[in-house]
């Protein structure tokens, strides 16, 4: 998953 905070949104966009 993400392991920064920016990533988290980036990622979040990929599982949805």
């Amino acid at each position: 998953m993400g392991s920064r905070i920016g990533s988290l949104t980036v990622e979040a966009q990929w599982m949805i």
